[in-house]
């Protein structure tokens, strides 16, 4: 129930010989452009959704901090 159409015919014993891992994602495709949509027409605000900015010269410090869950959940490089 709520699957898409067939399964993809891809090559899976290429992935397993050069020791690849492979990410997929299912769903939201038609809600991403509307939600790409709705920051860039400022309609939707993602600053409350970042625990801290780091300037990129300090990725040791962004690590860390990202690193400790009871603090950080999203955590974003400036450069």
């Amino acid at each position: 129930v709520g699957m898409g159409g067939s399964f993809p015919d891809f090559p899976l014993m290429l992935l397993i010989a050069k020791e690849l891992n492979l990410l997929g994602s299912f769903r939201f495709v038609a809600e991403f452009a509307l939600a790409v949509a709705w920051l860039a027409d400022g309609v939707i605000d993602p600053l409350p959704l970042l625990s801290a900015e780091f300037a990129s010269g300090q990725l040791a410090q962004a690590l860390t901090f990202a690193g400790d869950k009871r603090q950080a959940a999203k955590v974003q490089l400036v450069f």
